[in-house]
């Protein structure tokens, strides 16, 4: 028989249509945030000219690729201090393209005859494109119930991360807060609890080795200046659970925090196949 369905996100309890919800604010802890040093204004530099390339223009050398700060190594611990909720100031990130190097005139392909009235139907064959997974779809799949083998996915474009981002951040978008986005690292530290639920049958945000959220998130390498995390147990579908945390004012707190800037979903099933569910969110420092 499937247990009740339970979501804590700690001391405050209310009942609820569909099961007991038990929530936490467990997220809203800060570490001090530093001082960012003055910005340094550079005189303009005049521009230099380029050699025109091949192609009639000029050519842009490749720039190297910068990598994402989302697979950074794992940091020292912070503290966890107490204190007021601040907005975070938002990450910069850039990907640069490296440009491709013009084609040499020996090899450029001869330019192409005008093609005859009646062959031009056959000259660009239409090839179907495959359907982009929208918004819209991910909040339909989201009401399916999930399986056993999308338990413990790291993949942040896998089904349950999608959806369940899909959900949060329509919810987000209502209040007027930003998306958040999903990141690998906070997978990883809410599967990792998930699935220590799961297979020693327990339900609570302290962890059996006494470590708490703050501490899950660090330890799977994300620096951390603001932290929180929803939990729950016997939801079946992504829909579910996270309709259960918005109709729980603690867990709604979580999800609409303005201030948290990124999110991962763990996701295990207890031997009687009872899911058991982690959403950690998380503002880098």
């Amino acid at each position: 028989m499937r247990k009740p369905a339970v979501v804590v996100a700690a001391a405050v309890s209310a009942v609820l249509a569909g099961g007991v919800m038990v929530a936490t604010t467990a997220g809203a802890q800060e570490t001090p945030v530093t001082p960012a040093a003055p910005a340094m204004a550079l005189p303009e530099l005049p521009a230099v000219p380029q050699a025109p390339g091949d192609a009639g223009g000029p050519v842009n050398p490749a720039l190297p690729a910068v990598p994402g700060a989302a697979d950074g190594a794992a940091p020292a611990r912070p503290g966890a201090p107490t204190g007021s909720a601040k907005p975070a100031a938002d990450r910069p990130g850039a990907t640069t393209a490296a440009a491709r190097p013009p084609a040499h005139p020996a090899n450029r392909p001869a330019p192409a005859s005008p093609a005859k009235a009646d062959d031009r139907a056959d000259e660009q064959p239409t090839v179907d494109k495959p359907a982009r997974t929208t918004k819209a779809s991910n909040v339909s799949a989201a009401q399916r119930d999930v399986t056993t083998s999308q338990a413990l996915s790291t993949d942040p474009g896998g089904s349950v991360q999608q959806q369940a981002l899909a959900l949060v951040n329509e919810n987000r978008r209502r209040g007027g807060c930003d998306d958040v986005t999903v990141d690998r690292r906070l997978i990883v530290a809410a599967n990792g609890h998930a699935d220590e639920m799961a297979r020693r049958g327990y339900f609570a945000h302290e962890d059996s080795r006494g470590g708490r959220a703050g501490d899950r998130v660090t330890d799977a390498g994300y620096q951390w200046s603001r932290y929180g995390e929803n939990i729950a147990r016997g939801q079946d579908s992504v829909a579910e659970v996270v309709d259960g945390w918005m109709r729980s004012p603690e867990h709604r707190e979580n999800i609409m925090d303005c201030g948290l800037r990124e999110v991962g979903v763990g996701l295990a099933f207890s031997a009687d196949r009872t899911p058991y569910w982690v959403q950690d969110f998380a503002t880098p420092q």
